[in-house]
């Protein structure tokens, strides 16, 4: 499967790093510090508990292209910097489903109009983490 994240802090690195090492085929999305972060070290996380690091080399792109195509976008960006993506995300046409995985207490209804609902699919991230020194 081929999957775009966008955004890759906590939630976004959890998660493509998990799917990458599935096998799925991997993008980020990210920008400034993050994405050469991410090119210089690749996503990395490590378990809390036992100190085991998992590191995934993907592909970094700093803005989502409209002729991007994908099975899936992962949305993990905060909630406050989502309705600026937009834009992208819309014109992003090649690209199958939209997963947000981000808080949304103020409502969903500008994401159903700009992608309109089949697209759509409303979620909520299940982990939780920092970002230190870009693990």
């Amino acid at each position: 499967m081929k999957i775009v994240v966008l955004g890759a802090g906590v939630q976004g690195t959890l998660y493509g790093v998990r799917l990458a090492r599935a096998r799925h085929d991997v993008t980020f999305i990210a920008r400034n510090r993050r994405a050469a972060e991410l090119r210089e070290s690749g996503a990395v996380i490590q378990d809390a508990l036992t100190g085991r690091r998992e590191v995934a080399r993907v592909r970094v792109f700093d803005r989502l292209a409209a002729d991007t195509v994908a099975d899936l976008c992962l949305v993990t960006v905060r909630r406050e910097q989502f309705d600026s993506s937009l834009t992208d995300l819309a014109a992003a046409t090649g690209v199958a489903r939209f997963v947000f995985l981000v808080n949304h207490a103020n409502g969903s209804e500008a994401i159903f109009a700009a992608l309109g609902r089949p697209r759509v699919v409303l979620g909520f991230p299940g982990a939780a983490g920092a970002l230190v020194d870009g693990i």
